[in-house]
């Protein structure tokens, strides 16, 4: 914690009309950052792949292609049943993840899939839903891999 003292005079050198102390405390966080955990990122993945989903099929609706199942109202029941727990232990919360994981996944299937079968381009999708699309496809792949890392004997 700092303090300041300001003791000029109103018509002194420094030109400041201010007098007292400020306080600083480095302690003070916003309230609204949270820590990010797997959990809260795969549930912002899922949300973020429905979207895509969404946007990708409005381009391809008058085909012949019906509209991929992403499982929104389960897979948001399963999210907060594991995130307002209190006390999550371990095996419900692989469990969870797990879960989440395999939502996403699916939906990554969907994606391909409404790509590849209506030849639509990913350019139909704006640069930052893009961008999310490619750091979401490695999710999978980086926790199966942290996973292993923790589960092996070594």
């Amino acid at each position: 914690m700092a303090r300041f003292n300001d003791h000029s005079t109103p018509g002194g050198g420094s030109g400041s009309a201010n007098q007292g102390q400020l306080l600083l405390d480095a302690t003070c966080t916003p309230a609204d950052i949270t820590y990010p955990t797997d959990l809260k990122l795969l549930n912002e993945a899922l949300e973020k792949t429905e979207k895509i989903i969404d946007k990708l099929y409005e381009v391809v609706k008058g085909k012949e292609l019906a509209k991929p199942r992403t499982y929104r109202k389960k897979a948001r029941k399963h999210y907060l049943a594991a995130a307002r727990s209190r006390h999550l232990v371990a095996k419900k919360r692989r469990r969870a993840v797990g879960r989440q994981l395999a939502y996403v996944r699916r939906n990554l299937n969907s994606i391909n899939m409404l790509l590849e079968n209506s030849k639509t381009s990913p350019l139909s999708l704006s640069r930052y839903e893009y961008k999310c699309l490619l750091v979401i496809c490695d999710w999978p792949r980086k926790l199966e891999r942290l996973n292993k890392c923790k589960n092996s004997p070594n």
